[in-house]
């Protein structure tokens, strides 16, 4: 029986770990190559929301490849319905040109100055009306303090009041 080299794993994106032995190497290698295999539907590489993709290949299983003309490029994220406010993971579900999906989240932090959506952090939305990240919520999400209402925005839909 063929045994992968560490080259070859290395490929696959699943590193061989270091051992003495030469049995107990194949050993490991052949386990390494067995659970990259078992793994190959989420990608060994972990593609996962908000990693670059060019195709849904590129993705884990439950990810599409989302290229949007406001992203500088094509990223892996999970679909959305209509009726989600924020994904499972506490990204924002967005409309984007791929269809509504968990947006990953951007590089500008809450009640940052901010021009879209797109920019915020995961879970945080740029409303028109304030024009700095704030926290995204819903009629069913009670993530909002006390003194911050949920308000809905007609282009962002609803966050909580600064």
């Amino acid at each position: 029986m063929a045994v992968a080299s560490h080259a070859s794993l290395t490929r696959l994106g699943c590193a061989e770990p270091r051992v003495r032995s030469r049995a107990t190497r194949r050993w490991v290698a052949l386990a390494g190559v067995l659970a990259c295999l078992a793994a190959s539907a989420l990608g060994c590489n972990g593609n996962g929301n908000g990693t670059p993709c060019t195709t849904d290949l590129d993705c884990q299983s439950s990810f599409v490849c989302v290229a949007d003309p406001a992203l500088p490029s094509a990223r892996c994220m999970r679909l959305c319905e209509a009726g989600t406010r924020l994904c499972a993971d506490g990204s924002v579900c967005l409309d984007l040109a791929g269809g509504r999906a968990c947006f990953p989240g951007g590089r500008v932090g809450f009640g940052e100055p901010c021009t879209a959506s797109l920019d915020c952090e995961a879970g945080t939305v740029c409303p028109d009306a304030v024009r700095s990240c704030q926290q995204a919520c819903g009629p069913s999400l009670m993530v909002c303090a006390a003194t911050q209402p949920c308000v809905d925005d007609a282009t962002v839909g609803p966050y909580c009041t600064p």
